[in-house]
């Protein structure tokens, strides 16, 4: 059996002042490329979230609360409950994909306008959503 050889380096202070300079000049479009990073890392957690919301709130209810601000905004139906977590996450997957072609910054923005929208449609279509919910079953 062989060991594993460690390749680290200890940390090189005159090399990363050679790399601030050189990205100086350059600041804002780093600061541009470190929110796009966030907002990446945000929307990639997004989809299991809002697929654990559904799940535990309305498949198979669990007794603690994930997000309790945005639960709370759900309806308490199953339907109607499901339904609004899908529109959140198609309306965000839609922007995506309209912006299918365009660079990696405008594809960014459509998406996280559009993760901003449904939050504010969510809130706002919150009643419609729980009256739809209550007469659905009515309906057969």
């Amino acid at each position: 059996m062989q060991e594993e050889v460690s390749l680290q380096r200890p940390f090189d202070s005159r090399l990363t002042r050679r790399l601030l300079r050189l990205v100086l000049p350059w600041w804002p479009w780093v600061l541009v490329a470190l929110a796009c990073l966030l907002v990446n890392s945000v929307l990639q957690i997004l989809s299991p979230l809002l697929t654990k919301i559904a799940i535990d709130r309305y498949l198979a209810p669990a007794p603690q609360s994930t997000l309790p601000w945005l639960e709370q905004r759900l309806p308490s139906e199953p339907i109607a409950g499901i339904a609004g977590v899908s529109l959140l996450y198609f309306g965000i997957l839609a922007a995506g994909l309209r912006n299918e072609r365009a660079p990696r910054d405008v594809a960014v923005h459509a998406v996280e306008s559009a993760g901003a929208h449904a939050a504010h449609e969510l809130s706002r279509y919150l009643t419609l959503l729980g009256s739809i919910g209550s007469v659905a079953p009515l309906l057969g």
